[in-house]
């Protein structure tokens, strides 16, 4: 399971920032394989974090990232800030 949080700090030029995409990466020896991802809207207050979780399948122990990338073609303008971790419950 992956959790984490997501915020706007700087706001942009239209009313809300664009929808996220929050992908977990394993990263292996050649092209790196998706582990899961979600969508998650964030806040148009500035500092507000909004939450998201990150269902994954069992997993093999390896190393793992998180990438945020924004819906759409064009840049809104809103600077982002997110960070996230995952849990093993074994």
């Amino acid at each position: 399971m992956g959790s984490g949080s997501i915020w706007a700090d700087v706001k942009g030029q239209t009313p809300s920032p664009a929808k996220i995409n929050v992908a977990a990466w394993r990263d292996t020896l050649g092209p790196d394989t998706l582990a899961g991802e979600t969508g998650v809207q964030p806040s148009s207050t500035l500092e507000s974090k909004t939450s998201f979780e990150l269902p994954l399948g069992v997993e093999p122990a390896d190393e793992y990232y998180l990438r945020f990338d924004k819906h759409g073609s064009h840049d809104d303008g809103w600077d982002l800030r997110g960070s996230g971790k995952f849990e093993n419950d074994y």
